[in-house]
């Protein structure tokens, strides 16, 4: 099955699951970072609830032309490769310089932050 094929029956079956949300149309899907070692550790920290929160910059939203998310926009995470592995919701937004980020933040993104 091709990448958009996959993405769009996994969303198919999260309606199966979930009718509330069969009159919604298929979300953006995309994956974490900018390498497939990193994607596919953020995608499987998603899938385990340890990643939950991101932090994209204004400057890539503005660069790349994309809106800001909302409040409850559904997006579907992917590995590198397109595998769809998660549906995620927007629950909360916060434009914060990088220098007020905290550390306990950084915990619930989830990507190395931990102490051991």
């Amino acid at each position: 099955m091709r990448k958009r094929g996959r993405i769009t029956a996994f969303w198919q079956d999260f309606q199966r699951h979930h009718p509330e949300y069969m009159a919604l149309e298929e979300p953006q899907s995309f994956y974490f970072c900018a390498n497939k070692k990193d994607a596919d550790q953020c995608a499987r920290l998603v899938v385990r609830k340890e990643k939950q929160a991101t932090s994209p910059s204004l400057w890539w939203f503005g660069k790349n032309n994309e809106p800001l998310p909302e409040i409850g926009t559904l997006a579907i995470v992917t590995d590198w490769e397109g595998q769809p592995k998660a549906i995620i919701r927007t629950t909360r937004i916060e434009i914060v310089a990088f220098k007020a980020i905290t550390a306990e933040y950084a915990l619930i993104e989830g990507e190395g932050d931990k102490k051991p």
